[in-house]
């Protein structure tokens, strides 16, 4: 049986997603300075950030519905 291994993330790619994840948060409608905090946060899906502000939920409630 193959043993399964965890792939991490070399600190060039994590830098290059977060700032991907900033973006799309960005755009999102999220300002900036908070997005920046949700980019770097591994616990933080994503998906459901944006889909919060999507379906009209304010940025600062998503915010504390996130984390």
């Amino acid at each position: 049986m193959a043993r399964a291994t965890s792939q991490r993330l070399e600190r060039p790619e994590a830098a290059e997603v977060a700032r991907w994840r900033l973006e799309r948060l960005v755009e999102s409608g999220y300002d900036r300075k908070t997005a920046s905090r949700l980019a770097r946060r591994a616990d933080v899906d994503l998906h459901v950030a944006v889909r919060l502000v999507a379906k009209g939920c304010p940025p600062e409630t998503a915010v504390r519905i996130l984390i």
